[in-house]
C-alpha cells in the first residue's frame, strides 16, 4: 500500500518521524518507524508499506506521528485505517487444453490460462514438456505480461503426433506474481487423447455378371466398413 503523509499547516514540521502498527497482519518488508526529518508546508513524505495478511479479517494500520513546530512545540497524532483482505489462491489459477483430443500429424495445441483470482496476475510465466504420445516442435517455455481478473490468456503450442500415439501427455509449470511482486505458481499434467488415423476394411465384393466371358464389360461392387476418426474417400 502507498501511505502519503502531508503538511497542510502553514510552517515546517522538524524532526518527523512516524510509527506504523499493524493488525491483522505483518510487514513483510521495510520498518515499522519513518524517519521523515523536515516536511515544509505544503509537501508530501510518500511511501510504499508491502503487507502481508495473516488472516481471512480486516487489517488495521495505525500511524502515529510526531514531530516539532517552528517554536519548538510538539505536532503529534495518529490516524487508523482498515482495510478488507481479499483471498486469493493458486488453485484459482487454472491451466487446461483447449483441444477435446489431437490428431496424427503436425499441428497445434491451445492452452488456456484463466485467472479466476479477484486480482491481476503479472510476470506469468509457462514452461511445459511432453512425457507421452507427442513431440513439441516450437518453443517450451511462454511469457504473458498480465492476466486481468477473471480473464483467459491462449497460448498455441506446435506439436507433432506419431501415427503411434493413442494418448499424449504434457506436464507443465505456472509461475506468477501478485501486485508488489508477491509470487504464485501451480504445476501439473494434462493428458490428452489422439484421434486414431481412418481405415477401410473390405468386407464383401459381388461381380456382375456372373461368369464374366472375354470381351464382356462387367462390374464389382465392394462393400467397406470405414474405422476411425476422420473421412476416408
Amino acid at each position: 500500500m502507498e501511505l502519503v503523509i502531508s503538511n497542510n499547516g502553514s510552517g515546517p514540521i522538524y524532526d518527523l518521524q512516524a510509527n506504523v502498527g499493524i493488525e491483522g497482519a505483518t510487514l513483510a518488508a521495510g520498518s515499522n518507524t519513518l524517519i521523515i526529518g523536515t516536511l515544509n508546508p505544503g509537501s508530501n513524505y510518500t511511501t510504499i508499506l508491502y503487507v502481508l495478511p495473516t488472516g481471512s479479517g480486516p487489517v488495521t494500520i495505525t500511524i502515529s506521528y510526531s514531530g516539532l513546530d517552528e517554536v519548538g512545540n510538539t505536532v503529534s497524532g495518529s490516524i487508523s485505517i482498515s482495510m478488507s483482505v481479499t483471498t486469493v489462491s493458486s488453485s484459482q489459477v487454472i491451466v487446461y487444453p483447449v483441444n477435446s483430443s489431437l490428431s496424427i500429424g503436425s499441428g497445434k495445441l491451445a492452452i488456456g490460462i484463466r485467472n479466476v483470482n479477484p486480482v491481476p496476475i503479472y510476470n506469468v510465466t509457462l514452461v511445459i514438456a511432453s512425457t507421452q504420445g507427442l513431440s513439441l516442435t516450437g518453443n517450451t517455455t511462454y511469457d504473458i505480461t498480465e492476466i486481468m481478473p477473471g480473464s483467459t490468456d491462449y497460448i498455441y503450442v506446435p506439436i507433432a503426433v506419431p501415427i503411434t500415439s493413442s494418448s499424449a501427455s504434457i506436464t507443465y509449470s505456472l509461475t506468477y506474481q501478485y501486485t508488489g511482486g508477491y509470487p504464485g505458481g501451480t504445476q501439473g499434467t494434462m493428458t490428452l487423447s489422439v484421434l486414431n488415423e481412418p481405415s477401410i476394411l473390405i468386407t464383401g465384393y459381388q461381380v456382375a455378371p456372373t461368369p464374366l466371358t472375354i470381351g464382356e464389360t462387367g462390374s464389382v461392387s465392394l462393400t467397406s466398413l470405414i474405422r476411425g476418426a476422420g473421412t476416408s474417400l
